[in-house]
């Protein structure tokens, strides 16, 4: 597998047959229990972990070529297998010791030349009808063994259609592929619900002058095999199909009253897989598809010849979204055509390939697999997507994990000095990857304790590296809310190395989250050695306004001559502080018409006589009459 593509799936070797009983030739699996039949007629039977708990050996003559688990109330304590050249059915108990009271069944199925599969009744020990088995037989029939507790009988349900080569019960339905098509019968109702052309036949338009096929009608070169799922939410199937070259993805609906039988959802063909799009092998068969189970309503493992090696590889699919295909590569050992794929039903996906003496177990990657590969490889943007797209209660348990992730991408970001992104990146980085301590017990630290001091890390790294700027903008004022010191701290950064910064965060931060005293002290410090600092002016201003310190505000605005202290002193109600001649004169310096403005409006009720007295004065000696004398 090239080391730079993410594996689709975590695998494990879960069991290793001795050369002396031959090759794994078919595996089955229920929720507890693994059966895998050899080339040489030996069952063995291991427990889901692997571990081996029964053998049952020379249990038939010839290779096996199909097993399956009977379920209902015997659970998984009844296999039945069949072989390919004695053409015996041997329904057996699976655990040494059973307490199951199904006797052993030996029968012989007349007329074929070689039995492929083999398929229980999912309601084996409540149908009516008796225990039942399908096996799929070369000579084109499907045959149905019924046995009762006095007597076994054999039946063909379907005949004529080329050899069966593989067949599946779920639920009601029972599907079984021939050389020529699928059929899906509904085995509790007892009628045909659907006839599914085989997907690797071209069939061209009939010839009515001889009604012969085509030459060039195309028959599948290898055995077609089948997956059926029962959808969970309603009473549809899923029936996933694989032939030479062809995977197709069917809806099959059983309601007799529905006009819709079958539903194709997805296809793909071999070239959809092909990692050398343009150089493509003309010889696909070389490459077939060996097998596809599902994972879920919607996803499927599917196993193929590697077209690039002389290895396996297997595929995610998700049904309904093309783009959504992953594939790692498989060692192959031994012929890798004879290599298959089981499901493991249960509630986690899983499925088990089986190839020579080896058996091993595929699921998707986790959360948790799939992060600590990313960070392996140094690929924490990819992990910090991949968690900021899963629900917060599927990390819950890995959260040193996901902390790292988001740490270690942050820091890939300083190393690389990339202060924008960092500090655009920060506020959603730091969210994510702080999750409640789910695993230290009582007394662990809050996921809000935990974020603060992580962002208080932070900010100290900006601080150090003379970078304050860049982080102050996205610092949180309220979620969460840092101790009132570092906010203190980081005013105090931007008043030393950028004070027209400090401006802009004053305009927009509350002087209740930072301590203003502190600020307005360091800001006075500077000013007096940089007094021409328009930036610092303009701060010490804004701090002297959240303090109510007015005066020092007025004393700053006169001695600019700024205008701006005519709008300070009129919404400030300031007119006991321009009483002196000298503040006046100022005002007047300033703009003489807002000067006399200001003082018309509020001469009658806020200004004192002496007041008014003393402008007149400053004017009449200035030769200007006021506007406020006038009239």
């Amino acid at each position: 597998m090239d080391e730079d593509n993410e594996p689709a799936f975590s695998t494990e070797t879960l069991w290793e047959l001795q050369v002396e009983f031959g090759s794994v030739a078919c595996v089955s699996c229920s929720t507890r229990f693994i059966a895998v039949g050899t080339t040489r007629g030996d069952v063995f039977v291991l427990d889901i972990l692997g571990n081996e708990i029964n053998r049952l050996l020379s249990l038939h003559k010839s290779r096996i070529t199909g097993l399956c688990f009977a379920s209902g109330r015997f659970s998984d304590d009844v296999i039945a297998s069949v072989d390919r050249d004695d053409r015996m059915l041997i329904v057996s108990s699976s655990v040494r010791g059973a307490s199951s009271t199904v006797q052993e069944i030996r029968t012989r199925i007349q007329g074929s030349s070689k039995l492929n599969g083999v398929a229980a009744d999912p309601h084996i020990d409540t149908a009516a009808q008796g225990r039942r088995f399908a096996i799929a037989c070369s000579d084109g029939k499907l045959q149905v063994f019924t046995s009762s507790w006095l007597i076994g009988s054999h039946s063909t349900l379907r005949e004529g259609e080329g050899e069966i080569q593989s067949v599946c019960w779920e639920g009601n339905l029972l599907a079984w592929s021939s050389t020529s098509r699928i059929r899906v019968f509904d085995m509790t109702n007892n009628y045909g619900v659907c006839m599914i052309m085989h997907p690797d036949i071209v069939i061209p338009k009939p010839v009515r002058s001889t009604g012969q096929e085509s030459d060039t009608m195309m028959r599948p070169k290898h055995k077609t095999r089948m997956s059926m799922r029962k959808i969970a939410t309603d009473e549809l199937y899923s029936l996933c199909v694989t032939s030479n070259d062809t995977l197709k993805a069917y809806t099959i609906n059983p309601d007799k009253g529905s006009k819709r039988k079958v539903v194709l959802k997805n296809a793909y063909a071999r070239d959809h897989f092909s990692r050398d799009k343009g150089n493509f092998p003309e010889n696909a068969s070389a490459f077939p598809f060996l097998g596809s189970v599902y994972f879920s309503d919607d996803e499927i493992a599917l196993l193929l010849a590697s077209e690039l090696s002389s290895g396996l590889e297997l595929s995610h699919i998700s049904v309904y979204d093309n783009s959504r295909v992953t594939t790692m590569d498989i060692q192959s050992e031994g012929n890798r055509l004879m290599a298959g794929i089981v499901s493991v039903p249960g509630s986690e996906a899983m499925a088990l390939i089986y190839q020579a003496q080896t058996i091993k177990s595929a699921a998707p990657r986790s959360i948790g697999d799939r992060l600590e590969w990313l960070i392996e490889k140094g690929r924490f943007e990819e992990a910090i997507d991949i968690v900021g797209s899963t629900e917060r209660s599927a990390l819950l348990h890995m959260e040193d994990k996901v902390s790292v992730v988001g740490d270690k991408f942050l820091l890939s970001l300083l190393e690389a000095q990339e202060w924008q992104k960092l500090s655009d990146l920060l506020p959603r980085v730091l969210q994510i990857t702080t999750l409640p301590e789910t695993t230290k017990g009582v007394g662990s630290e809050s996921p809000t304790k935990r974020l603060v001091e992580r962002w208080m890390q932070w900010i100290q790294q900006f601080e150090r590296a003379g970078k304050t700027a860049f982080v102050v903008g996205v610092i949180p004022l309220k979620t969460p809310r840092l101790p009132k010191e570092q906010y203190t701290k980081v005013l105090c950064a931007l008043t030393v190395r950028d004070p027209a910064v400090l401006v802009k965060v004053l305009g927009t931060w509350d002087s209740s989250v930072f301590d203003v005293p502190t600020v307005t002290r360091i800001v006075e410090t500077e000013l007096k050695t940089d007094q021409s600092n328009e930036h610092l002016k303009e701060a010490l201003l804004v701090l002297y306004d959240y303090s109510h310190r007015h005066d020092k505000t007025l004393r700053m605005l006169l001695r600019d001559r700024t205008s701006r202290v005519f709008d300070y002193i009129s919404n400030h109600e300031l007119f006991e502080a321009v009483r002196e001649k000298e503040s006046i004169q100022i005002l007047y310096d300033i703009d003489e018409n807002s000067t006399s403005r200001l003082l018309a409006r509020e001469a009658d009720s806020t200004l004192p006589s002496t007041a008014v007295v003393s402008i007149l004065e400053v004017s009449i000696a200035g030769g200007q009459m006021p506007v406020c004398a006038m009239g």
